[in-house]
Parts: C-alpha cells; sequence; structure tokens
C-alpha cells in the first residue's frame, strides 16, 4: 500500500496541495486522511467506511467494517506524520500511533 501510495502522491499531488496554516504540523495528516478516504469510498459495497469518529478513549481516523464477516477482515487506519521534535525514530510514531 506504502509503494501505491508514493506512486500516487508522486504523479499526482504539489506541494501546494498541503496549506502552510495555523496548524501546519496536521496538514499533511489531515490531506491523506482525505486522499485515503476517498480511495475507500470505491469499497462502499463490501465495507462500511466511517471516518473520525469516537472510539473508547480516543478518535480513529478511518474505519472499515465489513459487510460479510465471512468474507473480509475489519481495518481501522491511523495517520500520523513523522514529527523529529518529539519522535526520534519512526517506530516511536508508531507507538504513539497504537497508543
Amino acid at each position: 500500500m506504502n509503494e501505491f501510495m508514493n506512486k500516487i502522491a508522486l504523479h499526482s499531488f504539489s506541494g501546494f496541495d498541503i496549506s502552510k496554516g495555523v496548524a501546519a504540523d496536521d496538514d499533511p495528516e489531515r490531506f491523506y486522511h482525505g486522499f485515503v478516504l476517498g480511495i475507500m469510498v470505491e469499497l462502499e459495497e463490501r465495507f462500511t467506511v466511517r471516518s473520525n469518529r469516537e472510539s473508547s478513549f480516543g478518535r480513529y481516523d478511518v474505519m472499515m467494517k465489513p459487510m460479510d464477516k465471512e468474507k473480509d477482515n475489519a481495518y481501522i487506519f491511523e495517520f500520523k506524520v513523522h514529527k523529529p521534535v518529539r519522535e526520534k525514530t519512526m517506530e516511536e510514531t508508531v507507538a504513539n500511533a497504537l497508543s
């Protein structure tokens, strides 16, 4: 999936697609969230797709719940931007996403 996303991003997106506003640190995350959500709409016949819903003590970015639980798995997506000031490694970023 990472290769696919990078290929599309390199051929489709511009640096100007991500604004440099007040919440600039979160802009890339929001941009890719919307992009991935747009792609997932194609799966609406197989999955219920939900975005930014509260769950337990947090909020997931995107959830895909299968219509046929015997055929498909459920998926929960959490998008994170690696912030080198707070996280020294990508592993730390992943740990923060999982928490």
